[in-house]
């Protein structure tokens, strides 16, 4: 299929000049390949499907990426309930590698079924950048926190400790291995494997706390109650509860997987949950995606608000 080649060849193109250790070389639908994703981590290149369509253009895909990917490659295809099929395209794959994002060290691992977004996603790169000028001072908090990476980050800026809050216990392990990575002793901070809503509405009583707080929910997820979080619904609720947590001159990133949710509804999410609780709000922009990212529609370019409160 030599017009996939093409295609995928303009979309690496498109990114000739970045260089970051995770970043994103085909992106989709704004590359126009819809359900098609590749992902560099450092010395390794990830090939995710979300479309069965690619399954049998493979060899088209590779020769598009050309030698713009490292020679280890990964093919992973998205089953349902968050499970893949794992195969070695070419070279060696390890099951960790550790990539370096602007002076932070965190592990990823590409080549797990269950791995979403191998550890770090790479269009939270600003807001991981915003929270780690703002930590130093306080304690962080990381809710949905997958394998921690914005903790790690937010030690490195000068977070007093990390609370890392996620239903897996493995992530629990991957985000204390991020810290330690980054000269961290884990056992100074904490790893809650609870409910993240149940954890924030504790947060949220006991007031303000956090230097920084990370809330990057999934678009729907099955809580341990067994009723099922749809993150659309909940983002004013999310926003309340988070700036009742933060400290005055605290800062936080509040994202969403849902790319229907643009900017500018989580902006006003968080102006009418500001006023709720009487937070004066300093800074409100949106969370940008990076260069690598090619959104279409409300969406493009975003990928949640960015917050810092007034110190008074």
């Amino acid at each position: 299929m030599a017009g996939l080649s093409q295609q995928v060849r303009r979309a690496v193109k498109r990114r000739a000049g970045i260089v970051h250790d995770v970043r994103r070389l085909v992106d989709g639908t704004g590359d126009d390949v819809p359900g098609l994703f590749v992902d560099v981590y450092g010395e390794v290149a990830r090939i995710e499907l979300h479309d069965v369509r690619w399954r049998a253009s493979i060899r088209d895909i590779v020769t598009g990426l050309g030698p713009a990917v490292p020679e280890g490659l990964v093919l992973l295809e998205r089953k349902k309930r968050g499970q893949a099929d794992v195969d070695i395209v070419r070279g060696h794959v390890p099951r960790g590698v550790v990539v370096t994002e602007s002076g932070v060290r965190l592990l990823v691992r590409p080549r797990e079924a269950d791995a979403a977004g191998a550890g770090v996603f790479a269009d939270l790169r600003e807001g991981r950048a915003f929270l780690r000028a703002r930590a130093r001072g306080g304690p962080h908090l990381n809710l949905f926190a997958h394998a921690g990476a914005s903790g790690a980050a937010a030690f490195v800026g000068g977070a007093t400790r990390v609370d890392h809050v996620d239903m897996s216990k493995k992530c629990a392990g991957w985000a204390a291995t991020n810290l330690a990575l980054n000269g961290a002793f884990p056992r100074a901070h904490r790893f809650i494997v609870d409910d993240a809503l149940k954890v924030l509405r504790r947060a949220e009583k006991r007031g303000p706390v956090y230097q920084t707080i990370c809330c990057d929910p999934p678009t729907t997820a099955l809580r341990p109650s067994g009723q099922r979080m749809v993150a659309r619904d909940v983002m004013h609720t999310l926003a309340r509860q988070c700036l009742a947590a933060l400290l005055p001159g605290g800062a936080m990133s509040l994202s969403c997987n849902d790319r229907s949710l643009d900017a500018e509804t989580l902006m006003e999410a968080v102006r009418s949950a500001a006023d709720e609780v009487g937070r004066a709000v300093k800074t409100l922009a949106p969370l940008r995606l990076g260069p690598d990212f090619t959104a279409t529609g409300a969406a493009a370019n975003t990928r949640g608000a960015l917050v810092q409160l007034a110190r008074r």
